[in-house]
């Protein structure tokens, strides 16, 4: 994945988002519309719109949050989630933009990433980036430079190993799942025998127990682009997709569009070598490149 896009971010985050999104949720559980809530709170219609849609600033904070969820019943558990997203919403300079420039779908990802309780990788000819080992991940930032910047690659491998802590944490590691096409077990990114130690690595990471990692033999429709999948705690179904392009990525939340990547991921999995029959099968490479 492209660690560096190049756009300014604008607009409301994706926790701002997802403040807005459950507000309405909240409401459309209850059947009461937006008058009625509205006038309950001594608020105007267009006030309680602008929080349900953080169509503009000031977004949703917390003492609103708290008095939308008593007057519709929801519990505290998910209140206090919803208060959670919307104070980290409010953070300016984060960690990642020490390290690199994005836009708003890069903070997006990186927002969501960093948060994530699940993370379903599928990559198409690379080892995913959760699991590349520093000559790896050193090659693959290489391939995407015209000139060498010494001080630009160490800032994304940095990055990158920022991001692996998510699934190596000894603490609640986030739970993840790379389905990989079998080339990507053979790209002549690295030397046969640093390649044996990326697979080597790749080997390790699967028998962590909150890992799984199955090898595709063959390019099934549908996966000629890498994309990642994202729960987060509390929540079964995937909150966000970010997709890999060029040389920067999309992030799409629309549940239509996520259900979309959720059904195709669940479908290659099942097309895909077991957790088992892909290790040997990455063992089988491993050697052969030893």
């Amino acid at each position: 994945m492209a660690d560096n896009p190049e756009a300014k971010a604008v607009g409301p985050n994706i926790r701002q988002r997802r403040v807005a999104a459950r507000l309405k949720e909240w409401r459309d559980r209850t059947g009461r519309s937006t008058q009625d809530v509205a006038a309950q709170l001594r608020w105007s219609a267009a006030k309680l719109n602008r929080f349900e849609k953080a169509s503009q600033k000031p977004y949703a904070g917390v003492a609103e949050i708290i008095a939308l969820a008593a007057i519709l019943g929801v519990d505290e558990t998910e209140r206090d989630r919803v208060v959670t997203y919307a104070i980290k919403g409010q953070e300016g300079l984060v960690w990642w933009r020490a390290l690199v420039q994005g836009g708003r779908d890069f903070d997006d990802f990186m927002a969501t990433e960093s948060e994530a309780t699940r993370l379903r990788n599928k990559e198409s000819l690379l080892v995913p980036g959760l699991a590349q080992d520093e000559p790896y991940m050193t090659a693959a930032i290489l391939a995407w430079m015209d000139e060498p910047d010494e001080e630009i690659i160490e800032a994304r491998r940095e990055l990158r190993r920022r991001r692996q802590m998510r699934v190596t944490a000894p603490d609640d590691p986030m739970q993840f799942h790379a389905v990989i096409n079998n080339a990507a077990l053979t790209q002549p990114i690295l030397p046969p025998d640093k390649m044996a130690g990326t697979l080597g690595h790749l080997l390790s990471l699967s028998e962590l127990p909150n890992v799984t990692v199955q090898v595709l033999m063959g390019c099934p429709g549908g996966f000629d682009q890498a994309y990642h999948l994202m729960n987060f705690e509390g929540e079964d179904e995937a909150a966000a997709v970010f997709v890999d392009q060029l040389n920067s990525g999309l992030f799409i939340e629309s549940k239509e569009d996520v259900e979309a990547y959720n059904l195709n991921f669940e479908r290659l999995a099942r097309q895909a070598l077991d957790p088992q029959a892909s290790a040997r099968h990455i063992d089988e490479v491993r050697r052969a490149l030893a």
